[in-house]
């Protein structure tokens, strides 16, 4: 099973628990990718900061995530869905 850059990014966005910035929201991701060397991770153009863009790009267009001036962050009213994608990624990381 792939695992997609929206659980990805969800996943790191929800366990960081507060805004973060693109940076920031990279850093977390290269290092959870580097905890799970045997998943088969979608990586679109084999690239883990396109990942990031791309999982960020989809759970902005949902409204899911927003962009605010300290930084990324979960929309707190869509927090249940946020989890629900993340979730499929849970198996992965004990």
């Amino acid at each position: 099973v792939p695992v997609l850059p929206v659980p990805v990014v969800a996943h790191v966005l929800l366990a960081h628990g507060k805004p973060m910035t693109r940076e920031a929201l990279n850093t977390a991701v290269e290092a959870l990718l580097a905890k799970v060397p045997h998943a088969h991770v979608h990586l679109p153009r084999e690239d883990d900061a396109y990942l990031v863009e791309v999982g960020l790009r989809n759970l902005q267009k949902r409204g899911l995530v927003q962009d605010g001036p300290e930084g990324l962050q979960v929309v707190e009213a869509e927090r249940d869905l946020v989890s629900f994608y993340a979730r499929s990624i849970a198996h992965l990381l004990g």
